[in-house]
């Protein structure tokens, strides 16, 4: 009878002692790996950011640090949440790969990142340290916060819109020249219309202008070098044809020897390139294509003040010469004199919004109706040559042209109140999709 209470007892006392020899090891366990992780941590100061993660790719350990620069959410952590948050993210992802020193931007905060082999249990690890950037780095591979201050500071202080957007380029190639040196180097910006990018700068010799015209004079999606980077929105440096990665220029045979090439943007839209070449084998560093990331956004927006300014100028003297016209026509009869202020006025209008149609009408108050004016631009006079809308009192259209700025559709197929005024027809025949009216306005 004692015999089975014996057996049992022993059995509790054994599953008791597993239990707890288990909660034994698995605290040994996390203090074996916390202690070496605290260790290369404090290598650095307490404000630096750690990182731990397997050579598989696994992030295992971010201090406090570290996740609030990077927005990490407490849980599962991932190298993915980690990249997307870096700028340019292969400077990061590159330091999980091997031991090394990079340099990158994290929201608004430029930071240096070190990383450094850990054995943890038999399974190789890589620690990456990261700090903010210090105004005076040595390091080739780190950007130098002082020269890209510096560099652009005389960017804003030098190029102004008035210059123009070939002569506000030029500048800005000479100003980077002083501080990184090249032997070529051009300025692409990027048509959405054509698909392309086309070359509005260029340092070097006058033969690669000729050869690129040659070739059609611009960049295609994806071809060359600068059509990659329009497909990729990636940096590229090449240092040798070892490091060519397969890209090629679209000149072959071309004398350089290093090739490092940037995306521009403005905002969250691709606005163009920025690539300096040299003669010579490693030429630029990480540190280069760093420094030329952190004044994309700067040459960005002074060349893009700088097309304001110009589109401003050419609407200017387009209203100038529209005026002259009008002057110009006052030896006609008034019927002739009214069909070519309508038509310049129309054409005028719509090449400055820019339109592919454009309709002037006037206000009738014997009909209490807005009378088309011919001719029109863009759509057959004979297609709305007796289009006529009514303005009845509290209609929807009589508050649009009477106490409006304006009216937008960009459903006008679909549209209620083009449907109720008759319009439709002429704007399924017409193929109009988007639609505006800007009443006008006769100063008193």
């Amino acid at each position: 009878m004692n015999l089975p209470i014996l057996l049992l007892l022993g059995g509790f006392v054994v599953v008791v002692w597993i239990y707890l020899y288990s909660r034994q090891r698995a605290s040994q366990l996390a203090q074996e790996f916390l202690e070496p992780v605290n260790r290369v941590a404090n290598l650095g100061q307490n404000t630096d950011g750690v990182l731990v993660a397997t050579k598989q790719g696994k992030l295992v350990y971010a201090n406090e640090i570290a996740t609030q620069w990077l927005n990490l959410m407490t849980g599962r952590l991932s190298l993915e949440q980690v990249a997307r948050m870096a700028e340019p993210s292969e400077n990061l992802l590159r330091l999980f790969s091997g031991a090394g020193q990079s340099s990158f931007q994290i929201k608004n905060r430029w930071v240096e990142a070190s990383s450094y082999d850990l054995v943890f249990e038999g399974q190789d690890c890589f620690v990456v340290t990261i700090r903010e950037l210090s105004a005076n780095v040595e390091d080739p591979d780190v950007l130098n916060v002082s020269n890209a201050m510096a560099l652009i500071n005389d960017i804003n202080e030098t190029v102004n819109a008035g210059m123009g957007v070939d002569n506000a380029i030029q500048t800005i190639l000479t100003l980077v020249r002083a501080v990184l040196p090249y032997e070529a180097a051009e300025i692409c910006l990027w048509e959405e219309a054509d698909n392309a990018l086309y070359q509005r700068g260029w340092v070097g010799d006058s033969r690669y202008l000729l050869l690129l015209q040659e070739t059609g004079g611009r960049y295609a999606y994806g071809e060359g070098i600068s059509g990659w980077i329009a497909q990729y929105r990636q940096p590229v440096l090449i240092n040798s044809q070892h490091t060519s990665h397969g890209l090629q220029p679209k000149l072959a045979n071309l004398p350089f020897k290093s090739i490092l090439a940037v995306p521009i943007n403005l905002a969250d839209r691709f606005f163009g390139t920025f690539e300096v070449m040299s003669l010579n084998e490693n030429a630029f560093t990480q540190g280069d294509q760093a420094l030329l990331q952190a004044i994309s956004k700067t040459i960005a927006t002074n060349i893009h003040n700088a097309q304001i300014y110009v589109d401003q100028v050419r609407r200017i003297e387009s209203i100038a010469t529209l005026q002259q016209t009008i002057t110009s026509s006052n030896h006609v009869s008034n019927a002739e004199q009214n069909k070519q202020v309508f038509g310049t006025l129309c054409e005028r209008v719509a090449k400055l919004v820019p339109a592919d149609m454009c309709i002037i009408f006037l206000y009738d108050s014997d009909r209490k109706g807005m009378v088309t004016q011919l001719p029109a631009y863009g759509i057959p006079d004979a297609l709305i040559r007796n289009v006529f809308i009514p303005m009845p009192e509290n209609s929807p259209q009589y508050d649009i042209f009477f106490y409006q700025s304006n009216w937008v559709s960009n459903d006008a197929v679909d549209e209620p109140l083009l449907q109720h005024i008759g319009l439709d027809s002429v704007v399924r025949l017409a193929g109009i999709y988007n639609m505006a009216w800007f009443p006008l306005q006769l100063a008193q």
